[in-house]
């Protein structure tokens, strides 16, 4: 969708889909301000071997 759309052009069902997309990436944001970052090898390595030092 061009980025200069006026919204008396678009259709109910456009608009519809435009508002619950920007109501899930906000509530996402808010719920969870991790939501699409990348965890890092070396923190997921931490983890790791922090399991495996409690499970022994």
């Amino acid at each position: 969708m061009p980025d200069k759309v006026k919204v008396s052009d678009l259709t109910v069902e456009e608009l519809r889909t435009i508002v619950q997309e920007t109501v899930r990436e906000t509530l996402l944001e808010i719920l969870d301000p991790d939501y699409g970052l990348e965890v890092r090898e070396e923190l997921l390595e931490e983890l790791r071997e922090s399991v495996e030092r409690v499970k022994a």
